[in-house]
């Protein structure tokens, strides 16, 4: 068992220096300032509160939309893309078909994550939708980097060109 005489020593010179301290802390009524005066009215301050916080709602909204044009923009342009590579892929046939359909497959995947990612955001506020504009972001660098990369692929296995 602990010897617990020195924790009392200690709490009990803990309480003795907090007595003195307070007793030298009081202030008499001389010492205090005077109330200050606002120096607007309240209503003043509280329209200008109103005003700077729909400025801020108004540009939020504005760059919420900005972003959702521009994702929703990526997706038309990659549909079209799809599409093209669709109709090379018509004349190609066996292996080469199969490697076609594949590229296409994966694009099509990167475009539907790509498309719930933007879903969730319209949908999402607060700190949900700056977390989600990160995952767009992500969504969209993976769709250019497959739509790339299928081109690389294609190209190599000598896939039909556009020109016909």
């Amino acid at each position: 068992m602990r010897n617990r005489t020195p924790n009392l020593a200690w709490i009990t010179l803990a309480l003795g220096l907090s007595a003195v301290a307070t007793v030298g802390c009081e202030k008499d009524e001389s010492d205090r300032a005077p109330p200050t005066q606002p120096l607007r009215d309240d209503a003043s301050v509280e329209e200008r509160l109103r005003e700077t916080l729909d400025d801020a709602k108004d540009a939020l909204d504005k760059a919420r939309a900005e972003i959702t044009e521009r994702y929703g923009d990526r997706l038309v342009k990659i549909d079209r893309e799809i599409e093209s590579l669709e109709e090379r892929a018509r004349d190609a046939t066996g292996e080469a078909r199969e490697r076609w359909d594949a590229a296409i497959r994966d694009l099509r995947s990167h475009r539907e994550t790509l498309s719930e990612k933007l879903s969730e955001y319209r949908s999402a506020t607060g700190d949900a939708a700056a977390e989600l504009e990160k995952g767009l972001e992500r969504a969209a660098s993976e769709l250019d980097e497959a739509y790339r990369e299928a081109l690389r692929k294609l190209k190599d296995s000598g896939a039909p060109s556009n020109e016909r």
